[in-house]
């Protein structure tokens, strides 16, 4: 159970510097989680999460490290450069990213998922505009402790690749990620398989 304070007279200010509603534990000792919005329209409809240079919500864990970040732009997980959701274990540990573009999974520039085991395994998971996508490699990839690769999948444009792909490495040898050369190969001949 929680208790909800908000700052309900200060609606029509800018909330970047302070929360708009703060959530605290049943003893009131501690803050669960803190938001931050924004009025976009007119009416009470139009208060969202929002924040610019730092998270619109995050949440705490019980020992005051937080155990959440999550970046809002006008209603919308949104974040460039950085993941727009983090989730952290008790210890600050990383557990998991998402980064997210006008509320569409999306990242140009490697994984936009990424789970990060305990024991130093990792799941990452490629997505272009909120579908599992990857050209020059698996799209999905799950690697052991060690960094060994246990699964990969491969996407395009949100549809599953994976037979047509690894019927490529096996006739062609090649190794991922891809070269540009190499990239271009494998998106003619899988296409093509997969069609």
């Amino acid at each position: 159970e929680v208790t909800i304070q908000a700052r309900h007279k200060a609606w029509k200010q800018r909330f970047d510097d302070n929360p708009c509603e703060t959530i605290y534990a049943e003893d009131a000792t501690r803050i669960m989680e803190q938001r931050w919005y924004r009025r976009f329209s007119d009416g009470e409809a139009g208060y969202v999460l929002h924040r610019d240079g730092a998270p619109a919500r995050v949440e705490y864990h019980d020992n005051g490290a937080v155990r959440r970040e999550d970046w809002f732009q006008a209603g919308r997980y949104h974040q460039t450069g950085k993941p727009a959701v983090t989730v952290y274990h008790p210890d600050g540990s990383p557990k998991f990213e998402w980064w997210f573009l006008a509320d569409e999974a999306h990242r140009d520039d490697g994984p936009a998922y990424i789970h990060y085991g305990r024991d130093g395994s990792r799941l990452e998971r490629w997505y272009r505009h909120n579908h599992r996508h990857r050209t020059d490699g698996p799209a999905v990839v799950e690697r052991d402790k060690d960094g060994a690769v246990v699964k990969a999948e491969w996407w395009l444009g949100g549809k599953e690749v994976t037979a047509a792909a690894e019927a490529f490495l096996a006739e062609t040898g090649a190794c991922w990620p891809f070269d540009a050369r190499t990239e271009a190969r494998f998106l003619e001949q899988v296409l093509r398989r997969a069609a």
